[in-house]
């Protein structure tokens, strides 16, 4: 038997409801801690001093916030972190795009904190809500499979598609509807997604 192609076969839905998942988290930490310095100091008008200064401290915070999302996720369960985490990134991110673009070191790096808390809370608790989605006999090859292409086929293009969005509008700010878009995705993903009490019955 090959669990990889079961999972194909078997539970494509389930795999899609990852994908949909990680291009959401995967997306947003993509975008907003990787492509977010070369943002602000190269597309924004004026650039913004110490890009990476602030990249870095918002790093290091979003250290402490992941093992808070996991801490969270034990005592919420790891839907609601989930879903409140998106939320946030559903809500704020365009505001938080238009205080960064006060072209302000101290206001970038409030956005990024905040944007921080978010992200945290997703790669956090993500994990294993996708883990659950599988019986056991495929769960490695599910979760694999399903983050995999999630991350190639989504999240990876996420800061090309970015710097493409600007260029092609001419708006500064068009990255943020596109990770309200993504943010939107995962919301769904995660309503499609069964709940481990409801696994267990099936």
């Amino acid at each position: 038997q090959n669990p990889a192609l079961e999972v194909i076969l078997r539970s494509w839905g389930t795999l899609l409801k990852i994908i949909g998942l990680t291009a959401a988290f995967g997306g947003g930490f993509n975008m907003l801690f990787v492509w977010w310095p070369t943002y602000l100091d190269k597309l924004l008008t004026p650039p913004i001093a110490n890009a990476l200064t602030a990249n870095t401290i918002a790093l290091t915070c979003l250290v402490g916030l992941v093992l808070f999302g996991g801490w969270l996720c034990d005592r919420l369960g790891a839907k609601r972190v989930v879903n409140g985490s998106l939320l946030v990134l559903l809500v704020l991110t365009y505001p938080l795009f238009l205080i960064a673009g006060q072209s302000k070191f101290g206001f970038a790096l409030a956005a990024q904190l905040i944007f921080a808390v978010a992200i945290g809370g997703l790669l956090g608790s993500a994990p294993l809500l996708m883990l659950e989605q599988f019986p056991p006999q495929t769960r490695n090859s599910g979760l694999g499979l399903g983050y995999s292409l999630g991350q190639s086929l989504v999240a990876g293009p996420v800061p090309m598609i970015s710097t493409l969005l600007i260029k092609i509008t001419g708006n500064l700010y068009a990255p943020a509807v596109y990770l309200m878009g993504l943010s939107l995705v995962g919301l769904v993903a995660v309503k499609a997604m069964f709940s481990i009490k409801k696994q267990l019955l099936n």
